[in-house]
């Protein structure tokens, strides 16, 4: 009876094992391209009949992305690469691309990412202040968080575009719009009444004090619940400065700052 050789044996041994790491590095490689589709079709146009969903609890973004939040609980800087890349082959987004308009293109970045960002409706509470391009060619959109059009004091939202009009950096202070629901903008004291009232605060004697300015505006702290309020700026002379912020619901002074009166470019308080 033949019996092979232990160096047969051993070249038959090999060969399988060899056969076998061959057939388990293929399928490998199957596997690994059958997951790549997923991460395109979330690129591509939402398909007839379903709903966007957007992304709940964590962002699809690229690698090395990197999220921080603030004091609200809302992020305060995300940054990467393109941040955009996950919605930028969709229609909306390659029309408003290619005209470079990146009013629509941070809109459509803000819908996507609502809940992650912690905002219900992004078209209706951001306003856009301002769209900028420095010398190097990047763009910055700057926001400021609304309700009802009434602005929410000292919030606000910047978006950054790099020189090929890639989304590379979020920056936000602003609170989540779960905060705001209860704010009623349709009640308010009106302003003349505020102003009187800050008036009697800052000084007894009123005839030489003046109201430079005031605004109505939504008043945000950690330490009590947002309120709808009158800001004034009172002025005496050439030095003395205050800002007061009145309750616009019932006339309670909340806050009294001094303001230092400069030759330069009033600060913006709005």
């Amino acid at each position: 009876m033949f019996r092979p050789s232990r160096m047969v044996a051993g070249c038959l041994m090999a060969g399988l094992l060899l056969s076998g790491l061959a057939t388990f590095v293929v399928t490998g490689c199957r596997s690994a391209e059958h997951r790549e589709p997923i991460a395109a079709a979330a690129a591509t146009d939402e398909q007839p009949g379903k709903t966007d969903d957007p992304i709940k609890g964590k962002m699809e973004v690229p690698p090395y992305t990197v999220i921080e939040h603030g004091v609200f609980g809302t992020p305060s800087r995300i940054k990467g690469e393109n941040l955009a890349g996950q919605i930028s082959l969709r229609t909306a987004y390659q029309a408003a691309l290619k005209h470079e308009d990146h009013r629509e293109m941070t809109f459509l970045w803000l819908e996507r990412y609502r809940h992650l960002l912690k905002l219900s409706d992004p078209r209706s509470q951001l306003r856009i202040e301002s769209v900028q391009t420095d010398r190097l060619g990047s763009t910055h959109v700057k926001l400021r968080q609304v309700v009802d059009a009434v602005p929410v004091w000292n919030r606000t939202v910047a978006v950054h575009y790099n020189q090929d009009h890639a989304l590379y950096l979020f920056q936000g202070d602003y609170v989540p719009s779960s905060t705001l629901l209860n704010v009623d903008t349709s009640r308010a004291i009106p302003v003349s009444e505020a102003a009187a009232l800050a008036l009697a605060a800052v000084s007894e004697d009123t005839s030489q004090w003046k109201v430079e300015d005031s605004f109505m505006a939504i008043h945000t702290a950690e330490s009590r619940s947002p309120r709808l309020v009158h800001v004034l700026i009172l002025g005496k002379g050439l030095v003395e400065r205050y800002r007061y912020i009145v309750d616009a619901l019932n006339g309670d002074i909340l806050d009294k700052s001094t303001l230092v009166r400069t030759g330069m470019q009033p600060m913006q308080l709005k």
